[in-house]
């Protein structure tokens, strides 16, 4: 008696990329690179939170969470050059 066992898994070769993937990266104007360049490291750390807010009616019903998250990250060009960056996540429910 045998036996086949097959992966559910999907191959790297078969994979597509999602259309969040897909797109390119967003590209900051003259002005903000700038503003951002004057900002002291004690400045930016003052950015960096994560904070979950409730959503109630006007009768005080609970209608859903908003959480929104600032963090220090890094990213790769296709270059490979590295570069800091500030990593911003809003997600909501209900």
């Amino acid at each position: 008696m045998s036996s086949k066992l097959q992966s559910t898994v999907p191959k790297a070769k078969d994979h597509q990329p999602s259309a969040e993937e897909s797109l390119p990266a967003p590209k900051a104007n003259a002005e903000a690179i700038h503003f951002l360049s004057t900002l002291e490291q004690e400045e930016l750390q003052m950015l960096l939170f994560s904070e979950t807010l409730a959503m109630v009616s006007d009768t005080g019903e609970p209608q859903g969470e908003l959480t929104i998250e600032v963090q220090r990250r890094q990213n790769k060009d296709e270059f490979g050059v590295m570069s800091h960056c500030l990593f911003v996540q809003a997600f909501s429910r209900g």
